[in-house]
């Protein structure tokens, strides 16, 4: 049930086999749990614990039994499949279907809606798609005056005609206003709270005109928009980069945006990011015909079983060309396919079935 779940959530729910916690696949939406003597005590914000003798976080993407241990029902990250290399144009448009999607579901409310612009391509590319389906849009940017972002979200919100609305604090406003965002954010990280900051007061001044406000958060992870990235030139290690940065957004982007935008009580709406938590598999992205789907996942499931029971046959029946022209494939195709449906390693039951497979050439052909 729970990796059927499209959404931030940090949920409680109390059933026939007790009490389940669980947080959605990104940590959107934070939530803590520990013991008190024989109590178990759970809630989304520190402040609401009593001294404790223990006191965790539960991991994005987990959940668990009040008692038993945690457990991983949803990845944060898309595992690599080297089987599909689309093309770019195929990429390019499932991304901006996907993101399309993703904002309109996102807009079915009931509550006035806006859009924080940051002056940057992320943010207003959700306002641009945003606008499409909105009648009147707010806009909102906080910033000192002066700075570059002020300027070009001002140009933003002109070209898509959104209400746009601003403000401008001093070195003193942030200076007066550290204690409360630290308060919120409970965290002393420096980098962290010196972006909480515009989040305080842009947060405070869309809570004067809507309840959800929508974002670009979540691109520069996702899309490798940080400056050091431009640095690696590995795709792996740049892979692995993102994941690590991704899975770390519970602890950064999210922890900011999440206390700040709560303490205003004005709900943050990441579009982008919701794509994080859906792309599952390239391949049952860019398949295109459903009816393939169940082909490949049971030839991928059955794949090694059958290169096992093939090479049998091959080594018995050595002049069966059929069977060796399926043996010279199998060991192409075990690996890939496991490796791109179930696994971000290759599994021991498709290296046994490709080693299998690979004995029964040899043998075949040693014959």
């Amino acid at each position: 049930m729970l990796d059927q779940l499209d959404g931030m959530f940090a949920i409680a729910l109390a059933g026939s086999h007790g009490l389940l916690l669980a947080r959605d696949a990104l940590g959107i939406k934070p939530l803590y749990y520990g013991c008190k003597g024989s109590t178990l005590l759970a809630a989304s914000e520190l402040k609401a614990f009593p001294p404790m003798d223990e006191l965790n976080r539960l991991p994005a993407g987990h959940a668990m039994f009040a008692t038993g241990k945690t457990w991983q029902f949803a990845r944060t990250f898309p595992p690599y499949s080297p089987l599909i290399t689309p093309p770019m144009s195929d990429i390019l448009s499932e991304i901006r279907r996907r993101l399309d999607r993703a904002v309109v579901k996102r807009l079915m409310s009931d509550v006035p809606v806006g859009v924080y612009l940051s002056g940057e391509v992320d943010s207003s590319l959700v306002a641009t798609l945003m606008r499409s389906y909105t009648v009147q849009l707010h806009s909102f940017t906080a910033g000192m005056a002066g700075a570059a972002d002020i300027e070009a979200t001002r140009q933003v919100a002109r070209f898509l005609g959104t209400e746009h609305h601003e403000l401008i604090y001093t070195a003193d406003g942030v200076q007066a206003a550290l204690p409360e965002v630290i308060s919120h954010l409970k965290s002393f990280d420096a980098p962290l709270a010196r972006f909480a900051v515009p989040m305080h007061f842009v947060s405070r001044l869309a809570s004067e005109h809507v309840k959800v406000v929508f974002s670009g958060e979540g691109a520069d992870e996702l899309f490798a928009g940080y400056a050091y990235l431009a640095g690696i030139e590995d795709r792996e290690q740049l892979r692995r980069e993102l994941a690590d940065i991704t899975l770390r957004l519970q602890d950064t982007n999210l922890q900011r945006t999440d206390r700040m935008s709560m303490a205003a009580t004005t709900l943050f709406i990441w579009p982008v990011a919701a794509l994080m938590g859906k792309i599952q598999n390239p391949l049952k992205l860019f398949c295109g015909r459903r009816a393939a789907l169940p082909l490949l996942v049971g030839g991928t499931f059955f794949g090694p079983f059958l290169g096992i029971f093939l090479s049998l046959v091959a080594i018995q029946h050595t002049n069966t060309g059929v069977a060796a022209t399926l043996m010279s494939l199998m060991p192409i195709l075990i690996i890939p396919l496991d490796f791109a449906f179930h696994h971000d390693k290759p599994s021991l039951r498709a290296v046994l079935g490709t080693v299998v497979a690979v004995a029964g050439v040899a043998i075949l052909f040693l014959r």
